[in-house]
């Protein structure tokens, strides 16, 4: 049931910034928006948070989770996913590649 949920109400995100430094900083986030308080606080699950929007219609809730988290979620829920599949893919190997990018610079 969750795949589905994120398969039909779920976002995949990359988002940049500068650094102090003037550097690039790159991260990985996914969330889901829902009416249902209860369905987004059982993907709590699998870390992340919830915030609370308004929308002129009705209150909606969002969970976000980021980074190694959000790359762990998407491989659990990857063999399930149609809509989200090929670009959950490619999220979970941004990470893993970032992730492989910071050891290197960290051992120098």
């Amino acid at each position: 049931m969750i795949a589905r949920v994120f398969d039909s109400h779920g976002t995949i995100i990359i988002s940049g910034q500068k650094t102090t430094r003037g550097a690039r900083s790159y991260t990985l986030r996914i969330s889901v928006t829902l009416k249902d308080l209860e369905v987004i606080k059982s993907l709590l699950v699998y870390g992340g948070s919830i915030s609370q929007q308004n929308d002129k219609y009705s209150q909606l809730y969002r969970w976000t989770i980021a980074s190694r988290k959000a790359a762990a979620f998407l491989q659990t829920v990857l063999p399930y996913l149609e809509r989200h599949k090929n670009i959950a893919t490619l999220a979970i190997s941004f990470q893993q590649s970032l992730q492989e990018h910071r050891k290197c610079n960290n051992g120098r």
